[in-house]
């Protein structure tokens, strides 16, 4: 008896097996070929029939061949129609980015000169005021003619 801590051992199979023989396994052949036909009419009828089986299934199989391969080309087209689209509009995205940059160069060169323009609007009405201002002063002293 193993010690209270170790699983017991597995149980004894009933049945003998020899060395040289697999397993039998319930519900499969022991042999790994299939079971020979009884007769040779039986074989004819078997490879007729395996035959026209075959014939079906091999049209089956080229239809989807076909299919798959019409498939395929759409899909084909379908990538190159969006690769193609994918470049143009790339190079348009191309273009628009010079455009912007353009312009963007265009907007600080007016800032400039609305800058520049405002400083001189700026003078200007300084001067103007320093002439109101000299103005006033000459017509309250009377010196104005």
């Amino acid at each position: 008896m193993p010690p209270p801590n170790h699983p017991p051992p597995p149980p004894k199979p009933n049945t003998p097996q020899s060395p040289t023989s697999p397993p039998s396994t319930p519900g499969f052949p022991c042999s790994a070929f299939p079971p020979k036909p009884d007769s040779e009419s039986s074989r004819h009828r078997s490879d007729s029939s395996t035959s026209s089986e075959l014939t079906i299934e091999i049209q089956k199989l080229q239809k989807k061949i076909t299919k798959v391969e019409n498939k395929n080309l759409q899909n084909n087209q379908l990538v190159e129609t969006l690769e193609s689209s994918l470049n143009e509009n790339e190079t348009n995205l191309f273009v628009v980015k010079q455009q912007l940059s353009i312009l963007q160069h265009e907007k600080q060169e007016f800032l400039e000169q609305l800058k520049n323009l405002r400083a001189q609007l700026d003078d200007a009405q300084q001067q103007v005021e320093q002439v109101k201002s000299t103005v006033r002063e000459k017509r309250s002293n009377g010196k104005c003619t």
